[in-house]
């Protein structure tokens, strides 16, 4: 599932959003800045959007607490990580 969502996210040019997260505003941002973090926050809802149909209805409620895209995605690895334990053992 990871690998998945990482390829599909890469290809719409949205997976800096997940590396990076959304730029934060100084005290003195100017216009350009503040556009630029509209248009992350744009982007990452986007994203959350994609991830949401992509995660089944049982563990879409183990996430609905994270307020990021980025969050989303750690949760979610961190899930199937230790799913895939499991089946190891």
């Amino acid at each position: 599932m990871v690998m998945t969502m990482q390829n599909f996210l890469w290809s719409k040019e949205l997976w800096s959003l997940i590396e990076e997260g959304i730029p934060k505003l100084g005290v003195t941002s100017s216009e350009a800045q503040q556009k630029s973090v509209t248009k992350a926050n744009l982007k990452d809802m986007r994203v959350e959007n994609y991830l949401f149909q992509a995660i089944d209805r049982e563990n879409i409620e183990t996430i609905l607490d994270t307020s990021r895209s980025h969050a989303i995605c750690q949760s979610m690895q961190q899930k199937y990580q230790e799913s895939t334990k499991l089946k190891c053992a």
